[in-house]
């Protein structure tokens, strides 16, 4: 989750491979179950790095004037989970 975070907060500041759009509104859209699992987790636990590295990333949105929203999808997503994640930047 972080590393998606962090690529399109990049590609939004005009420091990645897409066009420059500098002049755009900023948004990012996340869908999640909630549960950041990468890359400490192996992609099946959940991990204390991983939710740590996911707020880092979504702080570093904000900062850079990114507007993040986040979208629960599954069976995991309760909007305890989302808006705590949320809640962190």
């Amino acid at each position: 989750m972080s590393a998606g975070v962090l690529l399109r907060v990049r590609e939004m500041l005009g420091r990645g491979q897409s066009e420059n759009y500098l002049e755009s509104v900023k948004a990012l859209l996340l869908m999640t179950d909630g549960l950041p699992i990468l890359p400490n987790g192996g992609g099946r636990r959940r991990n204390e790095a991983d939710i740590g590295l996911t707020i880092d990333a979504a702080r570093q949105a904000g900062t850079a004037a990114i507007t993040v929203n986040a979208f629960g999808l599954g069976e995991g997503a309760t909007q305890t989970r989302v808006r705590w994640l949320v809640s962190q930047r």
